[in-house]
């Protein structure tokens, strides 16, 4: 794999972008669908699903939330979000837009769920990542987070290849719920999904 091709993986930019995205609504079908599963969206949830890559976990949560958005910095996964969520997008029920962690034009409480399904390896000042998402979400909203690779005591799970290059940051179970809590969740959980031992991780606001 080159190395422009692994930076498509941390920001898709142009064909190459392109090129990744597609591969991603293949690559994280199965452990999207078991995390959609697992958090059962209900019909009057509002969503919105951070780092949102190609879109295909939004069609999944607006299958069942009354409304979902996504956001991604990436003009071509915004694009490809919207694409993928054609319809959706017309009748109003789904809004992509292109924005950062940190600079997320929402409102305080808006959301009752917020997702990050492969995303939170990227980010910068990650706790102040998980303070920004705890000011968007309503009383009792959750967040939840899905991560193929993570630490297990000295050990990484599903090791990715060239992490270094990618500047992937892995985190266990113990730092996730330590970081959420000092950002303000009052609980966390986490569990194992799929046979491939992905981490799904939900924090919950008082």
């Amino acid at each position: 794999m080159s190395v422009e091709e692994l930076s498509n993986y941390r920001k898709p930019v142009g064909k190459a972008g392109e090129a990744v995205v597609e591969k991603m609504y293949v690559g994280h079908a199965d452990m999207t669908r078991a995390f959609v599963d697992v958090l059962k969206p209900a019909p009057d949830d509002v969503v919105l699903d951070v780092g949102c890559g190609g879109g295909f976990a939004i069609s999944l949560l607006a299958e069942k939330a009354a409304m979902v958005y996504g956001i991604d910095y990436s003009d071509v996964s915004v694009a490809k979000a919207e694409a993928y969520n054609r319809d959706a997008v017309k009748a109003g029920r789904v809004i992509v837009r292109q924005a950062e962690v940190l600079d997320m034009p929402f409102d305080r409480g808006l959301f009752s769920l917020v997702t990050a399904i492969e995303t939170v390896y990227f980010w910068e000042r990650v706790d102040d990542c998980y303070k920004a998402v705890y000011d968007i979400l309503k009383p009792a909203g959750r967040f939840a987070i899905l991560m193929t690779s993570w630490k297990n005591g000295d050990a990484i799970v599903n090791e990715p290849e060239h992490m270094d290059i990618l500047r992937l940051n892995l985190y266990s179970p113990d730092e996730f719920a330590a970081s959420l809590k000092q950002a303000g969740f009052s609980s966390v959980e986490w569990r194992e999904l799929t046979d491939d031992r992905c981490l799904c991780v939900i924090a919950t606001k008082d």
